[in-house]
């Protein structure tokens, strides 16, 4: 009876570990708005995890806008660790004359498609000359509200120092 109980005991305790939640591993590629992301931040692993929906407006500071004065549309998408304040986030704006889908957009600059690191104080950009990247979405729907896509870059702060960015992933809802 004993060893019945343990067995029980342990395999309740297995399915009730989340394996999304191991900040060692990133989430896998998904295209269902599972509000994931994570990268590769000069080699280490880095793991966004989502809010609440009713810790900010729309649950995961990932939105899209058109901007009334130039006409183009703005597709900022956010990804940061609210568990850990102090770590880093990412929030990487495409900017489009025409209506974003999928594609790759190149991170060309601070005032188009671009890429920024914020790390307390410190910032670090993609400003168009060696710290550059790009974005690949690979799902952009409309309708259920999902972008889901990759993304790698460089990007400087300015005393000058480098972060790279690889093996970028997020799958997300605005």
């Amino acid at each position: 009876m004993k060893k019945v109980f343990f067995i029980t005991l342990s395999i309740l305790f297995l399915y009730s570990c989340d394996r999304n939640q191991d900040t060692d591993v990133l989430p896998e590629a998904t295209q269902s708005g599972k509000n994931t992301g994570g990268a590769l931040f000069d080699g280490k692993v880095w793991v966004a995890k989502v809010e609440s929906s009713s810790a900010i407006q729309g649950g995961n500071n990932t939105y899209l806008q058109s901007d009334p004065i130039t006409g183009r549309e703005i597709m900022t998408i956010t990804l940061r660790n609210y568990q850990n304040p102090s770590s880093h986030a990412i929030e990487m704006d495409i900017n489009s004359m025409q209506a974003i889908t999928t594609g790759t957009y190149p991170l060309n600059g601070i005032y188009e498609n671009h890429a920024v690191i914020k790390n307390g104080g410190n910032g670090y950009y993609t400003d168009g000359s060696n710290n550059t990247g790009s974005i690949t979405l690979t799902k952009f729907d409309r309708s259920k509200k999902i972008i889901s896509g990759t993304f790698q870059f460089k990007a400087k702060n300015s005393a000058g120092n480098i972060i790279t960015v690889t093996e970028g992933r997020f799958d997300r809802r605005f």
